[in-house]
Order: C-alpha cells, then sequence, then structure tokens
C-alpha cells in the first residue's frame, strides 16, 4: 500500500471525528434551546448576553422586592383602614354621649362598645404578615402592642417595638419604607389607645364635658391615622407603577436575550439531518477501504 493509502485514512478519521464534535455542537443547541452554551460559541455575543442575564436577575430581584412591599403596605393599609372606622364610630358615639339627653345607663352602656374597640384596635395593633408582626418596627418577632387591664377592661397599652423603618429596594435607586412602626399609633396628641381608654372612662365617670374635649382627641388620632393611610396609598401607587416598568423592562430585555442566544430550531434540525448524512458517509468510506486493506497495509 503506498504512502497517500496511509494519509487518506488519517484524513477520513479525522474528518470523521470533526463531524461527531459537529453533531454533538448540534445536538447541545437542539436540546438546551441554546445557540450560545459556552463562551466559545459565539465569543462575539457572549458579552452581551452576560450582561443581559445580570440585569434580568436584578429586575427579578426587584419584583421579588416589590412583591415583599406590597404584602406589608396592603396589610397596614387594612389595619389603618379599620382603625380609622373604629375611632369614626368612636366620635359618634362621643357626639352622643355629649349630649345631655343622655343619661348615666346610657353612657355605661357606649363605654362597653368602647371596651369592645379598644379590643379590636389592639387586635390591629398586632397584625402580623408572615409571622411578623407589622407595626413593630425592627421587633417584628415581638407583639408590639400588650394591655394592663383591670378585670375585663383595658387600662393601659404598652408599645414593646420601636421606631425603626424597612427599607424595601424596589427598582435601582429606588427605595421606599415599607413600614409604620406603633411608635406614630402612640405619639402625644394622637396615641389611638389612650384617646379611646379615656374616652371609655368619661362614658364610665358620666362626664359630658370630658366626652365633649374626647371629640377633639379622637378626632387628631382619627386625622393621624388617615395622613398615615394615604401615604401607604400613595407607596402602593409607586410599586404598581414601578411593578409595571419591571414587567416591561423584563419583557424587552428578555426578548433581545432571545434573539442573541436562543436556537434557531428549524435551521438546527435541518444542519443536524446533513451533519448525520456526513458522518454516514464518512463511514461508509472508511468501511469500504476497511475492506480493501489490511491494518498493515495503513501502518506501512
Amino acid at each position: 500500500m503506498r504512502v497517500t493509502d496511509s494519509y487518506m485514512y488519517d484524513s477520513f478519521i479525522s474528518d470523521l471525528q470533526n463531524n461527531m464534535q459537529q453533531l454533538d455542537k448540534i445536538n447541545q443547541k437542539i436540546s438546551t434551546g441554546l445557540d450560545v452554551n459556552k463562551p466559545s460559541d459565539s465569543p462575539d455575543k457572549i458579552g452581551s448576553i452576560i450582561s443581559l442575564r445580570d440585569s434580568i436577575n436584578n429586575i427579578t430581584q426587584y419584583q421579588t422586592n416589590v412583591g415583599a412591599a406590597n404584602n406589608y403596605l396592603n396589610s397596614t393599609s387594612t389595619a389603618l383602614t379599620s382603625m380609622a372606622n373604629i375611632l369614626n364610630s368612636a366620635q359618634t358615639l362621643a357626639v352622643q354621649g355629649a349630649n345631655d339627653t343622655y343619661s348615666a345607663d346610657d353612657r355605661t352602656s357606649m363605654a362597653t362598645q368602647v371596651d369592645n374597640q379598644i379590643q379590636e384596635m389592639l387586635t390591629l395593633g398586632n397584625t402580623q404578615v408572615n409571622g411578623q408582626y407589622i407595626f413593630g418596627g425592627y421587633q417584628t418577632s415581638t407583639q408590639p402592642f400588650t394591655a394592663t387591664t383591670t378585670g375585663t377592661s383595658v387600662t393601659g397599652v404598652t408599645y414593646n417595638g420601636d421606631s425603626g423603618l424597612m427599607p424595601e429596594e424596589i427598582n435601582q435607586g429606588d427605595i421606599i419604607n415599607k413600614n409604620v412602626p406603633g411608635s406614630s399609633l402612640t405619639a402625644a396628641g394622637t396615641d389611638v389607645y389612650n384617646a379611646l381608654i379615656n374616652f371609655r372612662n368619661d362614658l364610665q365617670n358620666n362626664d359630658a364635658t370630658a366626652i365633649t374635649a374626647d371629640i377633639g382627641t379622637l378626632q387628631s388620632a382619627y386625622n393621624s391615622i388617615t395622613t398615615m393611610n394615604t401615604d401607604i396609598g400613595g407607596k402602593l401607587q409607586r410599586t404598581t407603577d414601578v411593578s409595571s416598568t419591571l414587567t416591561n423592562t423584563n419583557t424587552t430585555l428578555t426578548g433581545i436575550q432571545s434573539s442573541l442566544e436562543d436556537v434557531d430550531m428549524p435551521t438546527a434540525m435541518t444542519n443536524f439531518q446533513l451533519q448525520q448524512n456526513v458522518y454516514q458517509s464518512a463511514l461508509t468510506s472508511i468501511s469500504q477501504m476497511m475492506q480493501q486493506t489490511t491494518l498493515a497495509d495503513i501502518l506501512r
């Protein structure tokens, strides 16, 4: 066998190996659905793809943060709305109780209603989201409001939290405080618990003059609560707007990413079939050569 025959055999083997590598590469693209599986697949695209992946990952994290903020904000708004309703109802009772046409027994009956309102207000102040007390400031694992009682009546309320604000970054550089610390509910002049407790006491004491003064105190507490809730409403609108922006940006970037790294499946399938045909042809050629020669001939 001539030297050129050995060279032809080596060439066939080399071509066969190259073809197998191409088949493997195309098969990987079909399996993953990606045209770019490693940097060497497309050095000119890989930088853009990595940058897009980072941006999309950041958006995903911001969307998670928006969800966490909304959980707090929605629960806070619901609690504050209920608190405002309680204070509004208490004001209505105060207007009635300040009227001289009502008797001591009437006011005692009203006091019982206010007792119930105080209990409701305590429950709202201890609202939890996913096991966290939303009005505790940073002290999310500690019940923020505890009551001192005489018999079944609440005579005082202690705040066990702090004034910590919980920031949440909902977009790059866009940070909101998602919580209302309970210290805001017990601020001097607008303490919602003391307003109700004092009003209840004045009803029990049948003190019309003091009840008249309670109307203004309850109004101040109500105004404070509604101001907080208005602020929460603004934040909820903000998270809604940001969420929309994030979704739109994510859709755009995902589309660009897909255009850069997703495989053209029909083309890939066609190329795979062509490579298989070439591979089979190479195998046939080598088989025919092996039938016509011996190993000794090839090694000469």
